[in-house]
């Protein structure tokens, strides 16, 4: 695929309020005949600057014109795909303006997935395990968008 091809998929989906994917949607976006040929292509949009890892298998779209608020929450979707997560702790109560502390790069989430740390191009992820059920996290989760 060529690069302009690239970047017209790329900025169509951008204006979907795509700009955050995982390597599985890429794949995807670009059905390339052979892994090797994905692979290189993927290099090549990289270096280009056109995509940036963002972390592991997980790459944002540098061209993208969409607000960037929500983006570290976009990168965690991708890395726990398969899980229910949602920003907890102090990252919640600073977005609902409860404690006058803002963590600065950094968003605290909990997650059915494991706990850890992850750095990313768009500032920390900071992971906790929860174990409550996924009617307990549905049923108490407030959307924000």
């Amino acid at each position: 695929m060529k690069t302009v091809d690239a970047i017209r998929i790329l900025c169509g989906l951008d204006r979907d309020g795509r700009a955050v994917f995982s390597l599985a949607e890429l794949r995807k976006i670009f059905p390339e005949r052979s892994d090797h040929t994905f692979t290189a292509g993927l290099r090549r949009r990289t270096a280009q600057g056109i995509l940036k890892r963002a972390a592991h298998g997980v790459y944002v779209n540098v061209l993208s014109q969409g607000p960037r608020a929500w983006r570290n929450e976009e990168v965690a979707i991708r890395l726990r795909s398969g899980e229910y997560s949602y920003v907890s702790l102090e990252s919640a109560l600073s977005e609902f303006g409860v404690v006058s502390q803002v963590p600065v790069g950094r968003t605290t989430m909990m997650t059915t997935g494991r706990s850890g740390e992850i750095h990313s191009i768009c500032g920390t992820l900071d992971f906790t395990h929860t174990a409550r059920s996924v009617r307990d996290i549905l049923s108490s989760t407030v959307v924000c968008r």
